[in-house]
């Protein structure tokens, strides 16, 4: 596997903010506010990698105008270093 850009979407619905992903289906992060949820996007893509047997590193990008929240790029371990 080649490093992946995980762009991701965030909705405010029913006093919450959901964060899911058109790169990576399946990714669905909820919580009570932007900070919460941002936060916890990195882990939610390491385990559904995990899940498929392959160990990322998960980093959030600088955002580029007005993006937000930046992308996050997956990079497989094995060509991390």
């Amino acid at each position: 596997m080649k490093a992946k850009i995980i762009n991701v979407s965030l909705t405010k619905a029913n006093g919450l903010v959901y964060a899911t992903s058109k790169d990576m289906p399946g990714l669905y992060v909820s919580g009570r506010d932007e900070t919460a949820v941002i936060a916890n996007v990195p882990e939610a893509i390491r385990v559904m990698y995990q899940a498929d047997g392959i160990e990322v590193m998960v980093s959030e990008t600088e955002a580029v105008g007005s993006q937000l929240p930046a992308p996050w790029v997956a990079v497989p371990l094995t060509n991390a270093a």
